[in-house]
């Protein structure tokens, strides 16, 4: 295990600043996961602390040791990448047995031991014996993950592993993933453009955009407590509504903007006016898309309801909804930045 400290972290390809000033801690044993859209930087960041991109400016340190020079081989990290990258023609046990094969110090019994823990913590020690091509895509994300483990390495560098799976495997293989972690205690981060798999997985999340953190906290503080406007809408699956007052936004997520009548009535509730536009039935749930009526823009808001709920909405028609004043958020409307709650 290790904890990993990055300073001032930047990469500039020409005039695109890829990642632009860095600042983070990693204590030991940690899963943190840097979630972000396509081309954030969250693959670059993790790739010049794997050392295959060097870094325009700033400094990495891993357990104390300033590594920001170092090729990876000299870094005490192993890489699973989105590919795998298994070799076709060698078994399973020689994927897994490659790195140590190629560094030349191990002896075949210490090789075929190594080998055998990996399997077993990753429950694969039936497949050893076969090919790539007969496994399923989950079985051979665990070949590659037995691969990093051989090398017993202080950081596990995992970048968007499980993106080649279908969803019902995809759950599965978090699971595994995050209890093998847990077992282990090796200090892991997890790169994805999947709010699923960060929120379901990491004890902390980084969100990136454009080459900056935007915020870095626990699941539940980055999505409840968002610390602006690209967050609040970047987590959530639909994202936060935002309506305009003045010069502030005031934000609620879609589940907690419910009929006034099964509204929590110990809550000191806010009211709207909601005016139904289309009504989506998505299995558990069901999300009702419509108007703010009385707002400065008019503002489209989404709420998410559940499909069992008694209350029955028609489009066309305009119904009390409510929120808890204490699940609203508060932004400036210039800089998307939190601020204090407001009057409404």
């Amino acid at each position: 295990m290790a904890v990993i400290e990055i300073k001032n972290l930047s990469k500039h390809f020409d005039k695109v600043k890829a990642v632009n000033g860095v600042d983070l801690a990693i204590p030991e044993g940690e899963l943190l996961v840097i979630l972000g859209p396509s081309g954030c930087g969250k693959t670059t960041l993790m790739r010049m602390i794997a050392g295959l991109e060097k870094p325009t400016s700033g400094v990495i340190s891993i357990g104390g040791l300033d590594v920001t020079e170092l090729p990876p081989r000299a870094r005490p990290i192993a890489m699973v990448f989105q590919s795998y990258a298994l070799y076709p023609h060698m078994t399973v046990f020689n994927n897994i047995a490659f790195p140590l094969k190629a560094h030349g110090k191990f002896s075949k019994t210490d090789i075929k031991e190594k080998v055998k823990w990996a399997a077993s913590i990753l429950d694969i020690e039936k497949l050893l014996e076969r090919k790539p091509r007969q496994l399923s895509g989950g079985e051979r994300q665990r070949v590659a993950l037995g691969r990093a483990l051989v090398k017993e390495p202080k950081v596990l560098l995992l970048d968007e592993p499980l993106s080649n799976l279908d969803a019902k495997l995809r759950a599965s293989a978090r699971d595994s993933l995050q209890r093998f972690q847990r077992r282990l205690g090796i200090t892991t981060i997890f790169v994805t453009h999947d709010q699923i798999e960060a929120l379901g997985m990491g004890d902390r999340i980084v969100v990136m955009s454009q080459g900056k953190v935007m915020q870095v906290g626990t699941p539940q503080d980055v999505y409840h407590n968002s610390a602006n406007t690209f967050v609040a809408s970047f987590l959530g699956s639909p994202g936060m509504n935002f309506i305009q007052r003045d010069n502030y936004l005031f934000g609620f997520r879609p589940e907690q903007f419910v009929p006034q009548e099964i509204a929590d009535r110990k809550d000191d509730l806010q009211l709207f006016s909601f005016a139904v536009t289309r009504v989506e039935y998505l299995g558990a749930e069901q999300q009702i898309y419509g108007v703010v009526e009385g707002s400065s823009d008019e503002k489209k808001v989404i709420a998410s309801l559940s499909s069992e709920t008694n209350v029955r909405l028609e489009t066309g028609k305009t119904y009390t909804f409510a929120v808890p004043q204490q699940q609203l958020r508060f932004f400036d409307h210039e800089t998307g930045l939190r601020i204090e709650p407001q009057p409404l």
